[in-house]
């Protein structure tokens, strides 16, 4: 097997380097050939997984956050080149959704027990978003998780200019800018297109379009979406102030939002956004301008690994008769 590792070394608490040395002798013993990559910089990762496809490599593991991944797989998609999934992230939702291991505080590096997963796992075609601002007109960005749009995306991008606060909180760091953005943050007005059906227009504090059930690691705010079933699901909390955004908070958290008369929900192939005044969006974690905003998705554009920890539930087709998996060689 010849691979390449993609190492962002700021990933976390930015300690993992010994442990991927291990990780690296693990591989080898077993006859792969990898050269491990670190990142620099923001979009080294898509560089690198460029290369990486370029070079002929049948897979690329990535050893960071969900903002690491999500820059590898525009490097990624529309190849043959697998993704295996190493979380030295703050997040790590991706993880958490194939049932991976994460790091926690006190305890030690999982990268060992990720490694054996993604070796018992199966590469699977996945579906990916894609996402344009439609203002600028400016190239499309891939996600695999999911596009934020609102509250949720300002938050993201107030934690982004503190990038060694997050390193030392972790999440805590998310916590605490959610309580100062809600202290002046305020809903607009959005009208959407749902595969060409337009939407009567309503205010709005938050939208979400996922590819799978997971939001910030541990809210299950689509529990329909399916990796390969293409098509997204798209979820519009509606409201203005601080009090809606904590209210949907609390309905998401007890899993009561689905049938709630203040959130739309639609599963569809394309989304077009359009709001009074600009809001910002992020994608997997990552800023990524504002609105207005086309979202779409690509069936089958990323082969992932799917570890056997993964519920059967992310996916529309069964991973192989029975149950049976094949092991990546």
């Amino acid at each position: 097997m010849k691979a390449i590792l993609i190492h962002n070394p700021s990933a976390g608490s930015g300690r993992a380097a010994e442990d991927i040395d291990q990780v690296v002798g693990m591989l080898h013993r077993r006859g792969w050939i990898v050269e491990v990559r670190e990142t620099q910089r923001a979009g080294d990762a898509a560089d690198l997984a460029r290369e990486a496809v370029e070079a002929g490599c049948e897979m690329a593991l990535v050893a960071g956050g969900d903002g690491t991944i999500g820059s590898a797989i525009q490097g990624l998609a529309g190849s043959h080149t697998a993704l295996g999934v190493l979380p030295t992230g703050t997040g790590n939702v991706l993880a958490r959704q194939l049932g991976m291991p994460v790091p926690r505080p006190l305890q030690s590096s999982v990268l060992r027990q990720a490694v054996e997963l993604i070796l018992a796992g199966e590469p699977r075609w996945v579906d990916l978003g894609l996402l344009v601002n439609a203002a600028t007109g400016e190239k499309g960005r891939y996600f695999l998780c999911w596009a934020g749009i609102g509250i949720d995306a300002a938050i993201t991008h107030e934690v982004e200019l503190f990038p060694q606060l997050k390193r030392r909180l972790g999440f805590g760091a998310f916590i605490l800018s959610a309580l100062h953005v809600l202290r002046h943050y305020a809903g607009t007005r959005v009208e959407l297109i749902v595969d060409g059906r337009r939407v009567p227009p309503r205010r709005m504090v938050l939208a979400v379009a996922s590819n799978m059930e997971l939001y910030a690691g541990f809210l299950h705010i689509s529990p329909d979406a399916r990796l390969d079933d293409g098509l997204l699901d798209f979820s519009c909390f509606h409201g203005d102030r601080w009090f809606d955004t904590i209210y949907h908070g609390l309905i998401i958290l007890l899993r009561r939002h689905v049938r709630d008369p203040r959130v739309s929900m639609y599963r569809a192939r394309m989304v077009e956004i359009n709001t009074a005044r600009p809001l910002p969006v992020h994608i997997d974690a990552e800023p990524f301008g504002a609105t207005p905003a086309h979202i779409k998705v690509v069936p089958r554009a990323l082969r992932l690994i799917i570890p056997p920890t993964a519920p059967a539930s992310i996916l529309v087709q069964p991973t192989r008769q029975e149950g049976v998996r094949v092991h990546v060689q």
